[in-house]
């Protein structure tokens, strides 16, 4: 197969949806395999994914679906859950085992100094274990809930299991990083950065004597990109320049900012009445420290390791996510007014600008 070409026909067959933006590792990206393809068995999705991809670049990976495959996967998942409730004990059961696996694990590399092959192979294969069940559990989409008219409960479920495990996502790359900064002391002229462009069976080769792959980190660290569907491969060099450029592509004709009028539409979260005051926009989280005290906080999408920080905020508005984002269920949490899933949010406002923050229509209004 034409990996490439399939990649741009389905980009070009329709809008995509970006599910998030993270500080995820390829060791991450690629350690998913083939948990979307579990996640298309017939009992779960019938077959409702036909696109899965995951960009990474300058330490920051991006998801992307298909609109169009989205809801055909939801509906599906709803459809059979509500035929048979059952698969929906088998999901947040097996969520559940591999949730708890992962803490476990992320406890033993707070407490350890010395990792072997079998290690580094538990861990990748844990987050094979978790992301099929995440990926069921976790839809970004406007009809999620009106989804489950059948079984009304489920959202209200999710929200509490997932709210149970958020720092099984969230724990994530701090606790990796701990884990290659343990690493990297037994070996030589390798950095914790080239542990994150590396795949399990990469690092267990290092560990184990092998050379530094120099050429290949170069070529993952510029740009690295992971499609799932049909089959998992890890694209780098020129082709993924054309594929990131058709993904560019695609959000400008299907969520274009130069139709700006001043006023931004998302999904409320939480709060009534209006909320005014200065952005603080953020596209690289280099610089989230910098938020003060009653500011709103502009940004594609939020990240659990910085909920203390995103306490400053006033309001928080972002670009992706729905009813079940992280940034959905910190706002509810803290009570702070919160409008997600705007497109265009970071893209159209900048640092500075006054704004209006209209809880009860979910519209955000530039004053001056």
């Amino acid at each position: 197969m034409n990996t490439k070409k399939y990649i741009l026909d389905r980009i070009n067959s329709g809008p995509l949806f970006k599910h998030f933006e993270r500080d995820y590792s390829v060791f991450f990206l690629s350690s998913m395999g083939d948990t979307h393809t579990v996640a298309n068995q017939p009992k779960y999705g019938n077959g409702g994914l036909t696109f899965a991809m995951m960009t990474f670049k300058n330490n920051v990976c991006c998801y992307y679906r298909l609109e169009q495959d989205n809801e055909v996967y939801l509906k599906n998942i709803a459809d059979n859950i509500a035929k048979d409730t059952s698969i929906k004990d088998e999901i947040f059961h097996n969520y559940s085992l591999a949730c708890e696996k992962i803490l476990g694990i992320y406890q033993q590399i707070e407490v350890q100094e010395n990792f072997g092959k079998s290690f580094i192979e538990n861990l990748s294969k844990t987050i094979n274990q978790l992301i099929p069940y995440q990926i069921l559990i976790l839809h970004r989409t406007d009809s999620f809930v009106t989804a489950f008219e059948k079984t009304s409960e489920v959202p209200d479920e999710i929200y509490v299991i997932r709210k149970k495990y958020e720092s099984a996502f969230g724990l994530f790359e701090t606790r990796f990083e701990l884990l290659c900064k343990k690493i990297v002391k037994k070996l030589e002229d390798v950095t914790v950065e080239d542990l994150k462009c590396l795949t399990a069976l990469e690092i267990i080769e290092l560990m184990e004597g092998g050379k530094r792959p120099s050429e290949l980190i170069k070529k993952r660290k510029l740009l690295t990109i992971v499609n799932y569907l049909p089959n998992v491969e890890i694209l780098t060099g020129p082709d993924t320049e054309v594929i990131l450029q058709a993904i560019h592509d695609n959000e400008s004709k299907y969520h274009p900012s130069e139709n700006f009028t001043g006023e931004i539409k998302g999904k409320t979260v939480f709060g009534t009445g209006k909320v005014i005051g200065k952005c603080h926009v953020i596209s690289d989280y280099d610089t989230i420290e910098e938020l003060k005290e009653g500011e709103i906080l502009v940004v594609p999408s939020t990240l659990p390791k910085y909920n203390n920080v995103y306490k400053r905020a006033k309001a928080i508005i972002t670009d992706e996510g729905s009813v079940l984002a992280h940034a959905s269920i910190f706002c509810r949490e803290f009570k702070i007014t919160g409008i997600v899933g705007t497109k265009i949010a970071t893209k159209v406002l900048k640092d500075g600008d006054l704004v209006e923050v209209d809880a009860d229509k979910g519209i955000v209004k530039i004053i001056k």
